[in-house]
């Protein structure tokens, strides 16, 4: 039974780790008659002047991006995604003015969409260098509050390997 749980707990706990340096919490808020926002709180990211923080908006769920937020140190662009053809997805564009800038400030845009958005979002960072070569690091936003379900999911989950383990106790004892 311990082993069990040795294999699990590692298994969760190198599900959590990434190799990015940086992560980004989402909070999606629902603004009414299809409008949403995403508020992205960064953090472990040491910025430079030299990189831009991109995060990527599938052109079949997400239009008319607008409204976009960004800390003091930093410029924010919008380029809107484009249906299919040729399906090319919407960018908000996140680019440091000083190196080192403070994270602190609200990082935000507003988009419409169908259905409920999760707030998993794919984002890359680039860095370009002196040489003209563009090296990125790719991540996925974290959405700051579980859903419900998945929680619900994961306590029935342990539920079932405590239930587990207490009938294969009693089966030993006797």
């Amino acid at each position: 039974m311990r082993k069990a749980l040795s294999y699990l707990f590692a298994l969760l706990m190198l599900s959590s780790f990434s190799a990015f340096a940086g992560t980004v919490d989402v909070t999606v808020s629902n603004l009414g008659a299809g409008l949403f926002q995403y508020t992205y709180d960064l953090q472990g990211f040491n910025f430079t002047t030299n990189q831009e923080l991109d995060f990527a908006f599938d052109a079949s769920l997400y239009s008319n991006l607008s409204n976009d937020q960004v800390g003091a140190d930093f410029t924010g662009t919008i380029v809107p995604p484009v249906p299919p053809p040729p399906d090319l997805p919407g960018l908000f564009e996140i680019t440091p003015k000083v190196n080192n800038p403070s994270l602190a400030g609200t990082f935000s845009i507003q988009f419409d969409y169908t259905g409920t958005p999760s707030g998993v979002q794919p984002f890359t960072l680039y860095t370009f260098n002196d040489n003209g070569s563009v090296s990125t690091e790719t991540g996925t936003t974290i959405a700051a509050t579980p859903e419900p379900g998945n929680i619900s999911l994961l306590l029935v989950g342990l539920m079932g390997v405590l239930y587990g383990s207490r009938a294969l106790m009693m089966k030993t004892v006797r």
